[in-house]
């Protein structure tokens, strides 16, 4: 199980890595639109987070006789996911330290700007603006930055783990 899980689990790493790279490259969030960014990002999660079907399959088909528990399916969509979480947040941390070391003041003043933007009143700003003073404290903490960078992806990743444990799993075939 081990080889399959580094396997997919570094496949679905390298690809969101590389997919967040060129998406954020070809629209340049440092120019204030993160509604489009976030559509995206979520996309980009669940093509590499595909990785998660192929390696329950490719263990199911070629590690187990063609049988699978739910179980044991989701526990290898589980450790696919951990491991293209952390090359999520590794990746994230590394690019946006380079390409976007202001990323958390232009989306807290974007946050701000849409709520202005939609009517919204003055006491509404005021507790948007307070809550994105403290969600800047806590984004600058480089623990609590990758925790919440984490949490971006891995719930995605455990969604998916479940959804192919049911679609691949097989009873084994009795002799009879």
């Amino acid at each position: 199980m081990r080889k399959v899980v580094l396997t997919y689990g570094v496949l679905a790493g390298l690809i969101i890595v590389v997919l967040m790279v060129v998406s954020f490259s070809v629209r340049s969030a440092s120019e204030g639109d993160f509604s489009m960014s976030l559509a995206i990002g979520y996309a980009t999660m669940i093509v590499s987070l595909s990785m998660i079907f192929f390696g329950i399959r490719n263990y199911r088909d070629n590690y187990s006789g063609g049988s699978m528990t739910f179980g044991r399916g989701f526990l290898i969509g589980l450790y696919i996911s951990i491991i293209a979480s952390v090359f999520y947040v590794v990746g994230w941390k590394i690019y946006s330290s380079i390409a976007m070391p202001d990323f958390a003041d232009k989306y807290a003043a974007q946050m701000i700007n849409d709520l202005k933007k939609s009517g919204a009143t003055d006491a509404a700003i005021l507790a948007k603006t307070k809550e994105m003073a403290e969600w800047k404290q806590w984004f600058a903490n480089p623990f609590i930055e990758a925790g919440m960078t984490f949490l971006e992806i891995f719930p995605v990743g455990l969604i998916i783990s479940a959804i192919c444990a049911l679609i691949l799993k097989r009873k084994p075939k009795t002799s009879g």
